[in-house]
């Protein structure tokens, strides 16, 4: 409804946007996992070194079902059965 405070512009931005949001929803939910395997591990963790901090994110951390050395980030799917 069109009113003195919204015009058509507010209309017309609400949907766009609306449609927008559900696009990136849809996008997402069929985008593959990236998955981790043992020829890009290694890649991985030179890619994510800046987030080891030793609290969250420890250097050398395996996962005990694949045995890959995680990279930052990572975890282990029990969907997907491997890490992503």
């Amino acid at each position: 409804m069109i009113n003195d405070y919204t015009s058509i512009s507010h209309a017309i931005s609400f949907v766009v946007l609306g449609f927008l949001a559900l696009w990136s929803y849809y996008k997402a939910c069929k985008a593959k996992p990236g998955k981790i395997t043992t020829e890009n591990v290694d890649m991985l963790i030179e890619k994510y070194r800046p987030y080891y901090d030793g609290l969250i994110y420890k250097k050398n951390n395996k996962c005990k079902t694949c045995g890959f050395i995680k990279p930052a980030r990572s975890k282990h799917c029990s969907v997907c059965n491997m890490c992503v």
